[in-house]
């Protein structure tokens, strides 16, 4: 594996926050292969508010993954579609979701036994400190 610098790890990081964090996977999955209106998104990804639906879309075509187009209809419609960049990075993420699906079972036993080495060790540090 070829080391990179640290700016090339702070780039990568600031990144992956940007794409994989927060909705903007969902939002990347729901777009799919197609051509899709604001109103069809904010359906598709529940629970996700107008406003950060909006803010997602605008992350997500600042760093080239999403393209917008306005229709000059009455009233004026916008529809959103992969960029050949977005497309190229969906079966990534698939991939991803499907590592974590796969384990999930494991992370949770992880999680709960850190959880149970957190819990004794806080306790022991109480009776000491008395």
């Amino acid at each position: 594996m070829e080391k990179h610098s640290l700016a090339d790890a702070c780039y990568v990081r600031d990144l992956l926050n940007r794409v994989i964090g927060g909705w903007a996977p969902l939002v990347l999955r729901a777009i799919g292969a197609e051509e899709r209106r604001f109103s069809y998104l904010e359906r598709e990804v529940e629970e996700i508010s107008r406003r950060m639906l909006a803010k997602t879309l605008r992350v997500l075509e600042e760093d080239g993954l999403v393209l917008r187009r306005v229709h000059a209809t009455k009233p004026i419609s916008v529809t959103y579609r992969l960029s050949e960049l977005g497309a190229e990075l969906l079966p990534l993420m698939e991939s991803i979701s499907q590592w974590a699906l796969t384990n999930e079972h494991r992370i949770l036993a992880a999680r709960a036994a850190y959880q149970s080495v957190e819990a004794v060790t806080e306790l022991a540090s109480r009776s000491a400190g008395r």
